[in-house]
């Protein structure tokens, strides 16, 4: 799990300081600590176990390095992550550690964790652009300029409206980003074969139902690289059958 699969050359120095092997490692052991308070909260583990859960596992030092290193064996750093962390637990909570879930819902659901923070940081940077974007359209409106076709010279535009292309092109982009964003960026929970083996857990303040899991199915997230380049986005993986249920991150 080097850094480097989970950052782009193109990222700013925020994106790429949040995005270390470190911040992975938190967010799937923020999935895995919701998982287990939602479960509680309906009745599908003991109580008091979520809370035990989290004394034991929030401050306890995992090794990046090893994880990674367990990546080679299992094809992804859920299956050594969720290793470590049973490791760390008292007998009496490793049965419900990871209960239900596989470890696509869990690098998944970290993925989305990382790019939560940096939504709002792109729609501040698409704004910003549109907005220098808008002074030098008028400034040149007039001035000419050749155009090109199949990069060939071609009849002459203005650099105005050049550059009106280029902010009208940004103030799309953004409010695609905010349908994106203002529901809430989609957790994965449809366990081993996609049905949600551990039960109903919709009710869950934190997490929203929505119709189906997205493990083959990329419609819901798909278009946030089209939004930026520089934006991450998983490419699908093997389809899982079955009717069940995914969630979306709606607390900020």
């Amino acid at each position: 799990m080097p850094d480097a699969l989970i950052q782009h050359p193109f990222m700013s120095q925020s994106g790429l300081a949040a995005s270390r092997d470190e911040d992975f490692v938190r967010a799937m052991l923020a999935f895995e600590l919701a998982l287990a308070e939602t479960q509680e909260a309906e009745g599908a583990i003991p109580a008091d176990v979520s809370r035990r859960m989290r004394a034991c596992l929030e401050s306890h030092d995992f090794d990046p390095s090893a994880i990674a290193e367990g990546v080679a064996s299992g094809g992804n750093a859920a299956i050594p992550f969720v290793k470590a962390g049973r490791a760390v637990l008292p007998d009496d909570l490793k049965p419900y550690w990871h209960l239900g879930a596989t470890s696509q819902d869990v690098v998944d659901s970290a993925l989305m964790i990382l790019l939560m923070p940096r939504l709002e940081r792109l729609d501040a940077l698409l704004a910003r652009c549109r907005r220098a974007a808008l002074p030098l359209m008028e400034a040149h409106a007039r001035t000419p300029m050749v155009g090109r076709t199949l990069m060939q010279q071609a009849l002459p535009i203005t650099f105005g409206v050049k550059v009106a292309h280029w902010a009208l092109g940004l103030e799309q982009s953004r409010r695609r980003l905010a349908t994106l964003a203002e529901p809430g960026l989609p957790v994965q929970f449809g366990g081993a074969v996609g049905c949600i083996p551990a039960g109903r857990l919709w009710g869950s303040p934190s997490w929203t139902a929505s119709p189906s899991v997205w493990t083959s199915r990329r419609r819901c997230c798909h278009g946030i690289p089209t939004v930026s380049p520089s934006m991450l986005c998983r490419r699908p993986s093997m389809a899982r059958p079955g009717p069940p249920r995914s969630w979306r991150w709606t607390c900020r």
